[in-house]
């Protein structure tokens, strides 16, 4: 069935035709993004779709499920992508699918954008498959129609799948508000005291994990672009997972200034986090929002030790500082 009642094929393939233009432009110069089916497997579509559980969040081209299961009604031929698939298909660990939604599929504009962004992304965590890093997410499996996937008109014509996480930054900012502005009303209480100082050390290590996978992203030449707490994940053991890499770019060599800058678009990103290129800033950012309820002179401390020492948490923390 059509994700969009009759469905113009036209623009269908259009967006099939310009996600792969995209992503073979992109991936010209590139020195790490290759064929996503060399780490990855694939999967056919009716053995993942038809098994999608609950709604977990939805962003401006893409829908995320969770994955309840995964039946095979085909075989890899090649043995080691086989024993991938069973693993997974065997396997209790839980998953995620992401794909277009059905209002960016209704828009032919929003159609080729989010199907060029969603192709890149792929790749992007495919070639990161092979550089692995605990504060990514991980990419288990692709469409195995690749990006005619598109042209179908299909809900889930193209997806991957992915780590399944389970809260988000924006989301656990508002939580560690909400328990400062209760537990500051005693601060005589010992175990208030003791309660907003482990909140304290926990919101420096999200940090900390932030920084450690942007480090890890810079390494290798790749440039996030779209960093903000809602594209900040947790996992099932409360690890820190960046998702989202359909804006993320890497550098090419061909496009650097003299200024040791490179020349990329601008307007990428959301409007408030868009300027949000280099480590520092970024870092930078992520905590002015993570610790927005201290008060600034406290922050700015914070803020310019962790840009000066990236092991600063772990070396100058005292869990008996004032908070």
């Amino acid at each position: 069935m059509s994700t969009v009642s009759q469905m113009d094929r036209e623009i269908c393939h259009k967006a099939s035709r310009y996600s792969v233009r995209v992503a073979e432009e992109m991936s010209k110069r590139s020195s790490l993004i290759s064929d996503v089916d060399d780490v990855v497997p694939s999967f056919e579509r009716d053995e993942i779709i038809p098994f999608l559980g609950d709604l977990l969040g939805k962003g401006g081209f893409n829908n995320v499920y969770e994955l309840d299961r995964i039946e095979l009604s085909t075989t890899s031929p090649n043995p080691a992508v086989e024993r991938l698939r069973n693993r997974l298909a065997n396997s209790r660990e839980k998953l995620a699918v992401k794909f277009l939604c059905e209002e960016a599929m209704n828009n032919a504009d929003e159609f080729c954008n989010g199907a060029a962004d969603l192709l890149m992304e792929a790749k992007y965590l495919s070639a990161l498959a092979r550089h692995p890093h605990p504060g990514l997410i991980q990419l288990y499996g692709v469409c195995a129609e690749g990006a005619g996937g598109f042209s179908t008109g299909l809900k889930g014509g193209y997806f991957l799948v992915i780590d399944r996480l389970y809260d988000t930054l924006d989301r656990r900012i508002d939580v560690w508000r909400e328990v400062r502005r209760r537990r500051s009303k005693d601060i005589s209480s010992t175990t208030n005291r003791k309660l907003l100082k482990a909140l304290y050390f926990q919101r420096v290590m999200v940090a900390y994990d932030i920084a450690q996978a942007l480090k890890h992203l810079h390494k290798l030449q790749i440039v996030f672009r779209d960093l903000k707490p809602d594209n900040v994940g947790f996992g099932y053991n409360n690890c820190v997972k960046l998702f989202d890499f359909g804006l993320a770019k890497e550098l090419d060599p061909y496009q650097k200034l003299d200024n040791g800058l490179y020349k990329m678009s601008g307007g990428t990103g959301s409007r408030r986090f868009s300027k949000c290129m280099y480590l520092q800033i970024s870092v930078f950012l992520l905590l002015c929002l993570i610790f927005r309820s201290f008060p600034n002179s406290q922050l700015t401390i914070i803020s310019l030790n962790f840009m000066a020492y990236p092991q600063w948490p772990l070396k100058y923390l005292s869990l008996n500082r004032t908070v």
